[in-house]
Order: C-alpha cells, then sequence, then structure tokens
C-alpha cells in the first residue's frame, strides 16, 4: 500500500517570537518508516501556502500514523499527530485539521489543510499470483518426485531376467510353438505353491509377469509366421467351399 499526501497550507499559526520574521514548514513522518519528507520554507508565517505532494510505500495498511510538525528552523510551532486503521485502497481524507500548540504560551496551534490518498501498489496485486505460482510448482515438484519414487521401487528386470526372456524367444523362433498362456502358467505355479509358507500373490504376480514376457517375446518373434498360417487356411476355407 502506498500514501500520498498533499500539505497545501496552514492558517492561524501561533509566532514563535514577535518581533523575529517567521518562515514554516512542514516536516511529514510515518511511525515506524525511515523516509521522511519537509516542505519548502514559506514566507508568510502565520498563514503559509505549500502546495506539495510525497509519496510513502510500503504502508501497512493495518495501521498507520501520521506524524506532521510546523515548523521554523529548529523550533516546532505546531503539530499533529494522528492514526488511521483498517486502510482500503481506494481510501481519501481532504480536510482541515486542528494543530495542537507546542507550548502553553500559545493560545492556539492553528490548522493545516492536508489531503491523504491511499492507493494499491503493483507489489500488492502481483503477490497473490506469485504464490499461487509458487503453490502450482511446489505441487508439480511433489508429483514429480512421487513419480520418481514410484519408478526406483518398482520391479527391474535383473540381467538373469533379461537373459532368460532372450533364451525364451530364441527358442520359440527356433521351434514355432507358443511358450503357452500366461494365466496358464500362472495356475500351475498357483498349483505348485498352495502348500509353500510364502505370500501366494506375489509368487503368482511374479510367474504371471514371466509368463506374460515369454509370451510376448513368442507372439514378436513368430507375428510374420502367424499371419502366414492364417492366410493359408483362409485359402484351403475357400478352395474347399469352390469345390
Amino acid at each position: 500500500m502506498k500514501l500520498d499526501i498533499k500539505i497545501f497550507a496552514a492558517k492561524g499559526l501561533p509566532k514563535l517570537n514577535p518581533k523575529l520574521r517567521q518562515m514554516p514548514f512542514c516536516d511529514i513522518r510515518i511511525e515506524d518508516v525511515e523516509t521522511s519528507y519537509q516542505t519548502k520554507t514559506s514566507k508568510n508565517g502565520t498563514s503559509p501556502e505549500w502546495n506539495e505532494a510525497f509519496t510513502f510505500s510500503q504502508i501497512n495498511p493495518a495501521s498507520v500514523t501520521i506524524i506532521i510538525s510546523v515548523c521554523h528552523k529548529q523550533q516546532v510551532i505546531s503539530f499533529i499527530n494522528f492514526t488511521i486503521s483498517d486502510i482500503t485502497s481506494g481510501s481519501e481524507i481532504d480536510q482541515w485539521l486542528d494543530l495542537t500548540k507546542d507550548n502553553d504560551e500559545q493560545s492556539s496551534g492553528g490548522k493545516i489543510h492536508l489531503a491523504l490518498s491511499f492507493q494499491s501498489e503493483p507489489e500488492d496485486q502481483i503477490a497473490p499470483q506469485f504464490m499461487e505460482e509458487e503453490e502450482e510448482a511446489q505441487v508439480e515438484e511433489n508429483i514429480e518426485n512421487n513419480e520418481n519414487y514410484e519408478n526406483q521401487n518398482s520391479p527391474v528386470s535383473s540381467p538373469e531376467q533379461n537373459l532368460s526372456e532372450r533364451q525364451s524367444a530364441r527358442s520359440a523362433q527356433q521351434t514355432g510353438r507358443s511358450p503357452g498362456s500366461p494365466r496358464l502358467k500362472a495356475d500351475r505355479t498357483r498349483e505348485k505353491i498352495m502348500n509353500d509358507e510364502e505370500d501366494v500373490e506375489i509368487i503368482e504376480n511374479e510367474a504371471l509377469e514371466v509368463a506374460q514376457q515369454k509370451y510376448n517375446a513368442f507372439l514378436k518373434a513368430n507375428a510374420a509366421g502367424l499371419l502366414d498360417n492364417s492366410k493359408k487356411v483362409a485359402q484351403f476355407n475357400q478352395q474347399n467351399d469352390e469345390e
């Protein structure tokens, strides 16, 4: 949130010394903010005009305390100190405010005319979007990490298994006979281990996976021959129909 302050003028200022010329200026500060501003001096000692604007950035919209002192050289003539809470973007104030006299000898502190305008800064609008992008990136990272974990912990064929698959494919190619249905192999394996103490499901799944690999290897190695046989059967049936 940023705050634009316009200092227009003051009136009814007390004179610190009736015998000396008074040239007032304003010192503008925000509590807990390092930045501060000063207007130029005015030659009118009791009813000065400044018509200057200043901007404070990174204002806390929950609460802001504004301190404006009207001074002559190093002496404070009068001042105002007020707090605004629960600020929303677009809030504005434009009015004359009473100044507090700096010492009891003064009859009045006078008045000051100022305007305040609160507006959202670009950072205020970008921040929520940036947070959403960060959250999306975090979700994507978590998904990727989970996938990597699953890949790292998924079964990987050992060199012995790969060799067994190649030998099975070579044998199927030479004999032209199918290694058998994966489901049939699994059923046979299940029968063998029914009386064992090991987990039937785990061993059955492992046997099913190996059988499936061997069966796929056979189909891949003999695809052309199987297709040719099916064509010959079709031709034979067609000849019988013609006869």
